[in-house]
């Protein structure tokens, strides 16, 4: 691999977190009241918006992560009493895909960069 190619591989692995961001941002503008709605007995749900609901966007971005991270693992939270099962099972199936997707993306990006980073430093 020539160092053109690296180099544009970087620019574009390192520009991409400010895509997720965005991404991130426009989500939790659109749909973080319907969002809470649905997890509307939940315990982290109703303390996070408690916590963050002064915190403008980032609050925002804040609490739409926490749900997304949740129903990634939804089993370990319900069992946990973090989320409630029936706000689980009455939740529209393709809000719940879109959380789900949307955090599995975010883990996916850091594991590339992290990958990316080790190549270039120990392996290159």
């Amino acid at each position: 691999m020539t160092n053109v190619q690296v180099a544009v591989l970087g620019v574009c692995l390192f520009a991409s977190p400010f895509l997720m961001f965005g991404t991130w941002i426009v989500i939790a503008y659109r749909f973080l009241d319907k969002v809470e709605a649905s997890f509307s007995n939940s315990p982290v749900v109703v303390g996070n918006k408690a916590m963050y609901a002064r915190a403008g966007m980032l609050g925002q971005i804040m609490r739409l992560g926490s749900v997304s991270a949740m129903l990634s693992m939804k089993g370990f939270c319900i069992r946990k009493g973090m989320l409630d099962s029936e706000d689980v099972r009455n939740a529209p199936q393709s809000l719940k895909k879109l959380l789900v997707w949307l955090w599995h993306a975010h883990v996916l990006l850091f594991v590339l960069l992290a990958m990316f980073c080790v190549w270039i430093r120990f392996l290159r």
